[in-house]
């Protein structure tokens, strides 16, 4: 059903059984942030609003800012040393105050570190800043032990995920709230020249908000409709009970005519499995009109049914279409051509392995071809020696996420190496319990680990 490990899945998603959907109209690209809180408070602290008061409990590096002093340009960010997208940011933060020099300070507040011991977190801190180097070439503080700073500025102004950042003008004025990677550049190049319109910037902010609001308002209802309709078509699914889940679906959409997108998938492996001519008009509807997401979901779903292999040529035609629409979005189909070429030609699908194999890492998708290898049926070895090599490789950075160790470990075992599936397979366990993944998963997982002991003796 997906190429992510059974714990991603689980832990991105607020309901475990919803299928994931490639959304209806091609996304703005936005910058990443990391989140730490489940919607953000209603904001308090808006652009041209006075700065609140900065404090901080102590500076780890550059020159201390006891006050925002009038007349100077400071940009405030906020960050923490869990924060992926804050290591991708920082560097460009950098190149900014370089480019700049005194006519502003950049000032790098971290909030929001987890756990409870502070000389642990304070060594954390200190270790962190001390990697970066040069690439955090500014000003650096902690958060007061009261997280002054995380609530005066970033919960008063309603933000809930971080790398965020705050420009304050000459007059001591909110100039700019949001992400560095969002033109923030654009906005401080306008402070400085003097150009800058702040009663626009302010509307438009507040535009920005409500937009928001209501974006995350409707997807709320929509994970809550999800929560109450989808373990039962799941459960009938699972028990291929597909005469049950027919009707399930039917009532759900009636209920809940938004969620027809995402229950198309579980629709498609019903007919799939019941009524193949049905199944083939439903496909056909569902990308009657050009929409990356309909390709991508149709393709997802052909790509799952009972019968995989017999719908794979039509998926590649899909995939196409997709690839076609949207060049940027192209990459995101990537991994669901290669799982459609291993069913029908794994000459192609091996020179697309290797196509990938010969880009930077950042952007290659081998990880997620990894994936695909493990979770197919009757590959020979040689797919699997891939993967396992992709993966082992992948495991050796530190930075490297432990949720591939459950592949990893299924890897193994289908290669006849249960010792090896056995000590990964801990591993991850063990993550998945600090992780505070679902009973139901961990069960699942340590049912896994107990075949492969079993393997092992």
């Amino acid at each position: 059903m997906n190429h992510l490990s059974t714990l991603a899945i689980c832990l991105a998603l607020p309901t475990l059984h919803a299928q994931t959907a490639a959304p209806k109209t091609p996304p703005k690209a936005e910058p990443v942030s990391a989140q730490v809180a489940p919607k953000p408070a209603p904001a308090g602290l808006k652009i041209g609003d006075p700065a609140p008061a900065f404090k901080a409990a102590r500076w780890i590096k550059g020159t201390p800012v006891t006050a925002l002093e009038k007349g100077k340009v400071y940009v405030v960010e906020f960050w923490a040393t869990w924060c992926g997208p804050c290591r991708e940011t920082i560097p460009h933060l950098t190149e900014m105050s370089k480019k700049l020099g005194d006519k502003a300070t950049f000032v790098g507040v971290d909030i929001w570190e987890r756990g409870s011991d502070e000389a642990a977190i304070d060594k954390a801190v200190d270790t962190f800043v001390k990697e970066m180097g040069d690439k955090m070439g500014y000003n650096v503080c902690r958060d007061t032990a009261d997280k002054h700073m995380a609530t005066t500025w970033m919960k008063a102004a309603g933000r809930n995920g971080i790398p965020s950042a705050f420009i304050v003008d000459a007059t001591g004025t909110v100039a700019w709230i949001g992400h560095p990677m969002a033109k923030m550049d654009i906005a401080l190049d306008e402070i400085l020249a003097g150009k800058y319109d702040i009663k626009a910037a302010a509307v438009a902010a507040e535009k920005e908000a409500v937009i928001a609001k209501e974006r995350q308002e409707k997807q709320m209802a929509r994970q809550k409709a999800l929560t109450e309709v989808m373990p039962a078509i799941q459960e009938a699914r699972t028990a291929k009970e597909w005469a049950k889940a027919l009707p399930l679906i039917d009532a759900a959409e009636a209920k809940y005519p938004d969620l027809k997108s995402t229950l198309f998938y579980s629709r498609f492996l019903c007919l799939a499995n019941t009524d193949e001519a049905k199944a083939q008009a439903l496909v056909a509807s569902n990308v009657a009109t050009p929409n990356f997401g309909d390709y991508f979901n149709t393709a997802n779903a052909l790509l799952d049914a009972q019968a995989p292999r017999t719908y794979a040529p039509k998926a590649l035609e899909i995939i196409a279409k997709a690839e076609a629409l949207d060049a940027k979005l192209a990459p995101r189909v990537l991994s669901l051509r290669f799982k459609a070429l291993l069913r029908v030609d794994e000459i192609k699908a091996k020179a697309l392995f290797e196509a990938e194999q010969a880009k930077p890492e950042k952007e290659s998708s081998l990880d997620e071809f990894a994936s695909v290898i493990v979770n197919e049926e009757g590959l020979a070895k040689a797919w699997l020696n891939r993967a396992v090599a992709v993966l082992e490789a992948s495991q050796k950075d530190p930075k490297a996420s432990p949720m591939e160790l459950e592949l990893l470990a299924k890897a193994y075992f289908t290669l006849n190496r249960p010792k090896d599936a056995v000590a990964t397979q801990e591993k991850f366990v063990t993550f998945a319990k600090a992780q505070k993944a679902p009973e139901s998963f961990l069960k699942r997982f340590e049912a896994d680990l107990k075949k492969y002991q079993d393997a092992a003796k």
